[in-house]
């Protein structure tokens, strides 16, 4: 289904950049990479293959026991990307990537000052210090619970990495009259959908999401509603116009999976709770993991609330209800204008 989809968008796009009397599959350059009937305009192979790093650093945390230092070190200098002179990192985008944090997660920016605090959570997480540090005796936190942080951190960091190409694209076009393939705004749409996608449609947020949908009976796949955002959009910028609704439906489309991986981690919590030991811990890092991308969308809808519900989640001593936090996605979501049947059974 995937593969005909593709083709058919493969089809579609070549017809609108090439002349009518070409050969339209021909046209379409092999670098071109899509699903749901959208295909990127430009070359963004590279950055799909993020996925493939999010993937050796799961690897090394399943070995027994977890090999932070491995994990540690493709996090921090990644492989897969190819980028400048080296290899692109979820590091690199997580410590205030360009200086670009408030403007890309004005909501986060709301409910935390500090524009490195994924990397802070993150690098917390695999080095077992900061909110990761043990006491007593034990330098650091159960190994469970740095591996909930990082496994579902490297997941919010894929959002909000595609919040911040949406909020590039909106800038170098409109802004500075890029409308390049290479370096513009059509670009930045492209590199969105690569980090969502992930290579072959695994190890990002398309897989994670559609294992989420089943879980929730959420009828229509996230990445449906973003491919045809994203494709009336890219028709747009490849034309020099900014696509004003097609990229506020890209951005519900981010919210949807911001808050459907929390609500995912929501679900698991009561019962981890009541587990104790280090599945409680676990449990409770996950949710502080979702938070660093669901936390822009709750601070968006409402700074008040999403502020106290930052200090309960990431400060408290307690555990936060699942029910509470279930009432306050649902608020959430209407004043975000997300209909309620993109959260399916979740709220």
């Amino acid at each position: 289904m995937i593969r005909s989809t593709l083709r058919c968008g493969i089809t579609l796009l070549a017809l609108s950049l090439a002349p009518a009397s070409a050969g339209a599959e021909a046209q379409v350059p092999r670098y071109a990479i899509g699903s749901d009937g959208f295909v990127t305009a430009a070359d963004v192979r590279a950055h799909s293959r993020m996925g493939l790093d999010i993937a050796e650093i799961r690897s090394a945390l399943t070995q027994s026991p977890p090999d932070f230092a491995a994990a540690l070190t493709r996090y921090a200098f990644g492989r897969h990307f190819a980028w400048r002179d080296s290899a692109h990192s979820l590091a690199y985008f997580a410590d205030d990537y360009h200086g670009r944090m408030k403007r890309s997660l004005p909501g986060a920016a709301l409910i935390e000052p500090d524009p490195a605090f994924q990397h802070r959570f993150m690098s917390a997480a695999l080095m077992g210090t900061g909110l990761f540090e043990g006491g007593g005796p034990v330098r650091s936190t159960a190994a469970e619970a740095r591996v909930a942080a990082v496994e579902t951190g490297m997941l919010a960091l894929l959002v909000n990495w595609c919040r911040l190409e949406l909020s590039e694209a909106s800038i170098r076009g409109p802004q500075s009259n890029n409308w390049s393939l290479a370096n513009g705004s059509p670009k930045n749409w492209s590199e969105l959908f690569a980090f969502w996608h992930g290579p072959e449609g695994k190890h990002a947020l398309h897989d994670e999401m559609s294992r989420i949908s089943v879980r929730f009976g959420v009828v229509e796949h996230p990445t449906k509603a973003l491919a045809a955002a994203l494709t009336r959009g890219q028709a747009a910028l490849l034309e020099k116009r900014w696509p004003e609704g097609e990229a506020a439906a890209v951005r519900a489309s981010l919210d949807q999976a911001a808050l459907l991986l929390f609500l995912d981690r929501v679900a698991d919590l009561d019962a981890g709770i009541a587990a104790g030991s280090t599945t409680a811990l676990a449990v409770r890092a996950a949710l502080r993991a979702a938070w660093l991308a669901a936390g822009d969308s709750f601070a968006r809808a409402d700074e008040t609330a999403a502020k106290a519900l930052h200090e309960t989640i990431m400060r408290g001593k307690e555990a936060p209800k699942s029910a509470d936090l279930r009432a306050a996605a649902r608020v959430a979501a209407v004043k975000l204008g997300l209909e309620p049947a993109r959260l399916g059974r979740a709220i």
